[in-house]
């Protein structure tokens, strides 16, 4: 297997030559990435590799003078150019100087690369001899170093070894370069779970390469720097920062190395992200106790958003105990408005969720359990045929499962406000039928002059319809009779009466309109399943639990 050197200052163009073809495929191994041509030097020096793809404009020294200098050093040494369209002159030059070929970066397909690699191979083989078998045991030597080196820090990380001597025994094949005596763990955590389900196995390999690739690149400008794979979307970093620079100094540097990964991330794979930092430690017995700080951390992030770069004793204020809430009796206002339709309350109910969830100070859990609520009232009114169309716009997962995968407050607010616009869209459709309209205007006048006994004639005298007709289509809007839908809220209006205690059972029957006592408890038990005395005793025994 022919041995490939890239060397480049650029991330993008890096990552797009390692994922563009399957190298291994085409007989080649990429055994090292150079990030300017004196580094690409020493590389070339450590590695002997029989290809290097080489961008011409490098800090340091520049691509012409790497292969200048590396001929000398072995002029069997294989060159291809990767240049821009205003390069064309030091294209030129690196030709005269013994380059094989050359790349436009902005022409690169996958078609171009494999046709030029399967041309360099035939060039390399015929020259030198050497076929890819003969590299093999090298190749495998650096890639299982690589593995076995993520596999050892996550097994620590993970506080899978107790044991000190036997992270010692491994230590030196692991050859990490690391200072043990001051060490911190950083967390990455991306927002790649809300579209996890577009990638396939294939996708998601490639994903972390593409990830880790970048956050490796910027690391190791900082500090010698280790990332690997925790889940999906996850990852981890340890590193040393120098003995001789002050926390300020090393704090600082954190956060440019921290803001940087974010914006490349951003800019090369399209992802959100956030960083989180642990304190130093001292013993690779206590980067676990690290990971759970920098864990720990990250939890700021709800409030936070993506973009920040968190220390563990950084101090957030997130405004908890600020009680200025809007009272929402959420389980009897929004039931009520999405029955009559009244979309001027079901915007005034979500403008207030919004309002406490973003000024009131409630905790992350109550934000969770708020949003259940809210959405599980919604699901529950709104009826069978919202729940099916619903579910096909979310993937048919069911929404609490939803709002619980995300992360930020920014992400829940974002979704309230998505779920407000469906649900509003869903119920305006629902006005372009005059039945509908008719049904809901039934029912807002029923629910208005409840504390009397409407009767059909005269809700229908106020539709300017006839009470035939009313009563044909409320039956079949409703799946109820109308006086069994008067009936329903009435005891609706009972039920909170006797919460209230204001009243005793007798007065709440006459201010309803029944004829007695007795004939309301039974309306009342045939509704809820209990008598209005059973009602009172559950509803104490409720909020002393509460």
């Amino acid at each position: 297997m022919l041995k490939v050197l890239l060397v480049e200052d650029e991330t993008l163009v890096k990552v797009g030559l390692n994922s563009l073809v399957n190298w291994e495929e085409m007989g080649f191994k990429v055994v090292a990435e150079g990030n300017n041509g004196e580094h690409g030097l020493s590389l070339i020096k450590e590695y002997q590799p029989d290809l290097v793809i080489t961008d011409i404009v490098m800090p340091k020294m520049n691509g012409i003078d790497m292969m200048k200098k590396a001929k000398e050093y072995n002029p069997d040494i294989t060159f291809i150019i990767l240049s821009s369209y205003n390069e064309f002159d030091l294209v030129k030059q690196a030709m005269k100087y013994g380059a094989w070929d050359y790349i436009l970066k902005l022409n690169i397909s996958e078609e171009s690369m494999k046709e030029m690699l399967i041309n360099v191979k035939e060039k390399i083989v015929s020259k030198n001899k050497k076929i890819m078998d003969e590299n093999l045991p090298i190749v495998y030597d650096i890639q299982s170093t690589s593995i076995m080196r993520q596999e050892f820090l996550k097994s620590i990380l993970e506080n899978n070894f107790d044991d000190r001597k036997y992270i010692d025994s491994k230590l030196p094949s692991m050859k990490l370069e690391l200072n043990e005596a001051m060490m911190k763990v950083g967390l990455v955590k991306t927002n790649l779970y809300l579209s996890e389900t577009k990638y396939n196995d294939k996708d998601i390999k490639l994903l972390d390469f593409m990830i880790i690739e970048i956050l490796n690149e910027i690391g190791n400008e900082f500090f010698n720097c280790y990332f690997l794979k925790l889940s999906f979307g996850t990852y981890a970093m340890v590193f040393s920062p120098e003995l001789s620079d002050k926390a300020e100094v090393t704090d600082e540097k954190i956060k440019i190395m921290g803001n940087t990964m974010l914006e490349m991330l951003k800019k090369y794979v399209n992802i959100d992200a956030a960083i989180s930092i642990s304190d130093t430690y001292s013993s690779y017995l206590s980067l676990s106790q690290a990971l759970s700080q920098a864990k720990e951390a990250m939890d700021i992030l709800f409030y936070k958003g993506y973009g920040s770069v968190i220390f563990f004793d950084e101090n957030v204020e997130k405004n908890l105990g600020y009680r200025d809430m809007k009272h929402i009796n959420l389980k009897e206002s929004l039931p009520k408005a999405i029955e009559i339709c009244d979309l001027t309350l079901i915007n005034s109910i979500f403008d207030s969720i919004i309002y406490n969830i973003q000024s009131a100070g409630i905790t992350k859990h109550e934000i969770y359990e708020l949003c259940n609520q809210t959405f599980c009232l919604c699901d529950i009114h709104l009826g069978e045929e919202w729940q099916i169309d619903n579910k096909a716009l979310v993937e048919d997962k069911p929404v609490v499962e939803t709002v619980y995968k995300l992360q930020t407050l920014g992400e829940i607010l974002e979704y309230i406000e998505d779920y407000r616009n469906r649900m509003i869209n869903f119920l305006k459709k629902k006005h372009e039928d005059e039945k509908h309209n008719l049904v809901w205007g039934a029912k807002k006048y029923i629910i208005s002059n409840c504390m009397r006994t409407p009767k059909l004639k005269e809700v229908a005298d106020s539709l300017n319809i006839s009470a035939g007709y009313l009563s044909s289509i409320f039956t079949k809007y409703t799946g109820m009779c109308f006086t069994d839908y008067v009936n329903k809220v009435k005891i609706d209006e009972a039920k909170k009466m006797l919460k209230e205690g204001q009243h005793k059972i007798y007065e709440i029957s006459y201010l309803l309109g029944y004829e007695n006592a007795c004939y309301f408890s039974k309306i009342f038990k045939k509704i809820t399943g209990c008598s209005p005395t059973e009602f009172v005793k559950n509803s104490v025994n409720d909020s002393l639990i509460n």
